[in-house]
C-alpha cells in the first residue's frame, strides 16, 4: 500500500491533498485506502456524487466574481 511504503522510506505520514478535487482523486484510485477500509461500493458512489459537485461549482459564477469583473463605470 501506497501509504504505508511512503511512511516506511520517510518516516512521516503522506501530505494531504489540498483540493476536493485532488481528494476524490486519491480516493478513487483502485488501491486507495479508503476502498480497503470502506469498500469499492462506498467509494464509487461517494466520489461520483463529490465529482458531480466539482462540475457543478466549475459551472458557477460567484458574486465576488460578479463585482469584479462586471463593474461599471
Amino acid at each position: 500500500m501506497w501509504v504505508l511504503w511512503y511512511y516506511q522510506q520517510t518516516n512521516q505520514c503522506p501530505p494531504l491533498p489540498k483540493t476536493l478535487r485532488a481528494a476524490v482523486t486519491k480516493m478513487a484510485e483502485t488501491d486507495s485506502l479508503a476502498r480497503k477500509v470502506l469498500g469499492d461500493e462506498f467509494v464509487e458512489h461517494y466520489t461520483t456524487t463529490r465529482l458531480h459537485e466539482l462540475r457543478i461549482w466549475d459551472l458557477a459564477v460567484t458574486d465576488w466574481e460578479l463585482k469584479r469583473y462586471m463593474e461599471t463605470a
